[in-house]
């Protein structure tokens, strides 16, 4: 990533709405200062860049950096074990006005045949990809089993993004 897009990631300055995804755990005493981020940051850093640099506007993209993570598990951490396969499944629009436009998944996704959207991209795209973007001009549609129970964030979703952050979470922690 870009030295600016760091600084303009992990800032204080700026204006409200703009930049200020991620506030470094170890040391930020402000604008023109060393910034000193956290294992955990780092793989924040990389999530918000793919997801900017893919178009995921900066509010829903600074709501979703704000996440707690999924039954009490960190998302960001690597210290922390998710499964044995990690994806983070993020809808684009139409956003969704009652509930978060993502979900977390956790479980095995190496099962054949597959049997969710997920387990299906997870295998087709190979077990260390990164980043998978797709579009459904007529809106994501469920068709394998465990797709509503997986899935289901994605319903109607005309642009749907799939972030390995297992391997995002590995990498960081190597």
């Amino acid at each position: 990533m870009p030295p600016h897009t760091v600084r303009y990631y992990g800032g204080k300055w700026g204006r409200d709405g703009y930049g200020r995804f991620v506030t470094p755990e170890i040391a930020d005493a402000g604008q023109g200062t060393a910034k000193v981020f956290s294992l955990r940051n780092l793989v924040q850093l990389r999530v918000a860049f793919l997801l900017r640099e893919t178009g995921l506007p900066e509010d829903e993209t600074r709501h979703l950096l704000s996440a707690k993570g999924a039954g009490g598990k960190d998302w960001w951490d690597p210290k922390h074990s998710l499964g044995p396969d990690a994806l983070l499944l993020v809808r684009g629009e139409p956003h969704l006005r009652a509930t978060d436009n993502w979900t977390f998944l956790g479980r095995n996704l190496r099962g054949t045949p597959p049997d969710s959207w997920a387990a299906a991209v997870f295998q087709a795209a190979g077990p260390e990809f990164e980043f998978v973007q797709a579009r459904y001009p007529s809106g994501w549609q469920p068709r394998l089993r465990k797709d509503a129970r997986d899935c289901w964030v994605l319903q109607g979703a005309r642009r749907v993004w799939v972030i390995n952050i297992g391997q995002i979470r590995k990498a960081v922690a190597q």
